[in-house]
């Protein structure tokens, strides 16, 4: 704001003097609200954003801020993977002049834990179909929709090997937005009759 200036009491021999009025001027302080980067997983609600603040003078901290302002992201739990941009708009303050910078919202791809089916024959068969289980689907996503690929089953045993146990494994499951961790199922060969 504006602020009148006034003297007295100046002196000189021969003279008198008027006073006139001068005007200090109170600009606003220049402050910076640089938005926070901040992260979540594919599917997660978004966190909490928040602001980090420089250029308080006397002491003053966020107390001062008649306007908290809001923060927006175009990111909704639906979105995929990727980064988006964080807004802050409408903070204020008295005396500040503010500046805002804008943070980033990166959203990381979710995991699927691809379980493969254990399975049994009998000695002497062929291997069965082989399955497998997924977990950790977000936004109501379905198995059929996000998979890229279906990936292949690999397994050691014949209808000739040895009654036993043998590993199935699955390699090649492709989802959008997800990372894949695949765990071996087992095949157990029976004896035959």
């Amino acid at each position: 704001g504006d602020y009148e200036i006034t003297m007295k009491g100046a002196q000189a021999k021969n003279y008198t003097f008027e006073y006139e009025p001068g005007t200090l001027t109170v600009t606003k302080a220049p402050l910076t609200a640089e938005v926070q980067n901040v992260q979540r997983a594919y599917g997660a609600d978004n966190p909490q954003f928040t602001a980090k603040y420089s250029g308080f003078v006397n002491g003053e901290n966020e107390s001062v801020l008649t306007n908290q302002g809001v923060f927006t992201t175009e990111a909704t739990k639906e979105s995929p993977a990727g980064e988006y941009a964080i807004t802050l708009t409408g903070v204020e303050a008295k005396n500040y002049e503010i500046t805002t910078i804008d943070g980033k919202l990166t959203i990381g791809i979710g995991k699927l834990i691809v379980k493969v089916n254990d399975a049994e024959r009998v000695y002497g068969d062929e291997n069965p179909a082989f399955t497998y289980t997924v977990t950790g689907l977000a936004n109501g996503d379905r198995i059929e929709d996000v998979l890229t690929s279906a990936g292949s089953f690999e397994c050691s045993a014949t209808s000739t090997s040895d009654v036993g146990e043998y590993t199935i494994t699955c390699a090649g499951v492709d989802a959008g937005n997800y990372t894949i961790e695949v765990v071996d199922g087992v095949l157990r060969v029976t004896p035959a009759q």
